[in-house]
């Protein structure tokens, strides 16, 4: 190099003019050789780039509605032009998820030049996962982080979102100290994140995977994968550790394929056995063996943090004696109402309605549902059982929509499909959604036969436009403004009544052939 050194000028030889003016070419270089910082993306103006990841670069900008600054994210990868509606449905999506103290919104979902970007309320904090290392690991601490961000999880849920990438770098603990979710899109945008092979777009973190994603599962991912991951961040502040590493990223999702994670781990002191348990219980290698829900999870951890108090014997035995006394007085009143919290705890059947203003809402808040509307039908099916789903029409006609074969776990299974929905068309009247499930089901022309017992394609009693009637192996209960839980005086003519002489007739001849009974009866204008 000796010849190559006489190209670079000796800056102690230089006049103080001359060096400042090398030093200003020396910085000025450095500048212009950076990328430079855009000065709008899509409809946002920009104001400063905050990072420059692998996956993505990161701004802040001006939301121009709102005219207060947000986070921008761009990916660097283009998107596959066939997938460019998938993306405005999803903005929509994650834009109408209601606000919520432990959630980070999501103002929008764009494209630019081809790339995906995810606009996001800007909170000024920390991610949890540099917030809990400054802390010495503290169990109840840890349970109530997780409830409060398995209590805003569930909202998503709620509205038909999953999170998929839940780990302690996408919640944020803001200046109150209270945890915030981010990152909502991201997993499900993963290919036009990252370069790579299959393995490397695989949606989530590697660390903290559930085995379906890790194992690309898709037919089996949903709200249960989420469980994983908040029972991942349990697992996380309890030990100080995540739930994988390895030395390469294969290595890492192996691991997760087969939940090898250190459960030694949860048995140091100072871990109640009982916070271990839920926390265990969580990251069950099955869907169906995890919590139900996301609010299931936080209502154990919530116990935990707060236990039930057992009362004394006297009090005990005056309150038993007083609520006895009540429940006789009011007997008719107190039995349907119980009858209908029973066939909400058993239901393995939830309808969503898709609008574009509101999309994939609970049925009951989106009475009355109209033609156009849009439907999906989500189902929850134990191991070992096949379930099928069946549609009657307003004119009594019935049809088979899907039959799900049996598998060795617990599941969810939605039709038509995870991110799809189906348009309400035809008469406007009554439509039943049905779902038989058990080891063996009758076939098709079976359940038709029994549904036409009584005369082939007879139309459906009317309901009312805000009532829906929900039929279990138990009886029927109705839903909505209009419901009658008063007493047992019945007018046989109304449509009320008629539907459930209907579902109830029905549900007499299957008798014993399915294992699982239950439909959703709900007026379409």
């Amino acid at each position: 190099m000796g010849d190559d050194e006489s190209n670079f000028p000796d800056m102690s030889e230089l006049t103080p003019e001359e060096r400042a003016r090398m030093l200003n070419w020396t910085e000025r270089s450095t500048v212009e050789s950076a990328p430079p910082v855009p000065t709008q993306i899509g409809r946002y103006a920009i104001v400063a780039r905050l990072d420059k990841g692998g996956q993505a670069e990161t701004f802040r900008a001006i939301h121009p509605g709102l005219q207060t600054t947000v986070v921008l994210k761009l990916a660097h990868q283009k998107a596959d032009p066939s997938l460019i509606d998938r993306i405005a449905t999803e903005g929509r999506l994650l834009a109408s998820l209601p606000a919520h103290r432990h959630l980070v919104k999501v103002h929008d979902v764009d494209l630019h030049e081809e790339r995906v970007f995810l606009v996001l309320e800007d909170v000024p904090g920390s991610t949890l996962h540099h917030y809990a290392k400054d802390r010495t690991p503290d169990a109840k601490w840890a349970a109530q982080t997780v409830a409060a961000i398995a209590r805003a999880i569930d909202l998503a849920h709620e509205q038909g979102i999953t999170h998929l990438d839940l780990n302690p770098r996408n919640v944020l603990i803001d200046r109150e100290g209270q945890p915030r979710v981010i990152d909502f899109g991201v997993a499900w945008s993963r290919p036009w994140w990252v370069d790579g092979d299959a393995e490397s777009s695989i949606g989530g973190t590697p660390s903290y995977l559930s085995p379906e994603q890790a194992s690309g599962q898709s037919d089996r991912i949903g709200r249960a994968a989420d469980v994983f991951g908040l029972g991942g961040i349990l697992y996380f502040l309890l030990t100080g550790k995540p739930l994988y590493q390895g030395e390469s990223r294969l290595a890492v999702l192996h691991q997760a394929r087969e939940v090898a994670f250190d459960r030694a781990l949860l048995e140091r002191p100072g871990i109640p056995p009982r916070l271990r348990d839920i926390c265990m219980k969580a990251l069950a290698k099955a869907p169906g063996e995890r919590y139900a829900t996301a609010a299931d999870l936080a209502l154990a951890l919530e116990r935990f943090i707060a236990p039930r108090r057992r009362l004394h014997p006297a009090l005990l035995a005056s309150l038993f004696l007083l609520s006895f006394g009540l429940a006789w007085g009011i007997q008719t009143f107190r039995h349907r109402a119980t009858q209908t919290a029973d066939l909400r705890a058993q239901r393995a059947l939830d309808i969503r309605i898709w609008r574009p203003e509101a999309p994939f809402q609970p049925l009951l808040q989106s009475l009355p549902v109209k033609a156009g509307d849009e439907i999906q039908i989500r189902c929850r099916l134990k191991s070992a059982q096949e379930m099928s789903i069946y549609l009657v029409n307003p004119l009594g006609r019935m049809q088979l929509l899907k039959r799900f074969p049996a598998t060795a776990e617990d599941r969810e299974v939605t039709y038509p499909d995870l991110e799809k929905s189906q348009e309400l068309k035809g008469p406007a009247g009554t439509e039943l959604i049905l779902v038989l499930g058990g080891p063996e089901l009758p076939e098709p022309e079976e359940v038709q036969r029994l549904w036409d017992a009584e005369g082939a394609n007879r139309p459906m009693p009317s309901l009312p436009a805000t009532t829906v009637a929900r039929l279990t192996a138990n009886g029927v209960a109705f839903e909505g403004e209009r419901t009658r839980d008063l007493g047992e005086i019945r007018d046989r003519s109304d449509p009320q009544e008629r539907m459930r002489r209907r579902l109830d007739e029905f549900r007499n001849r299957l008798g014993q052939k399915c294992a699982v009974i239950e439909g959703v009866a709900f007026a379409h204008e």
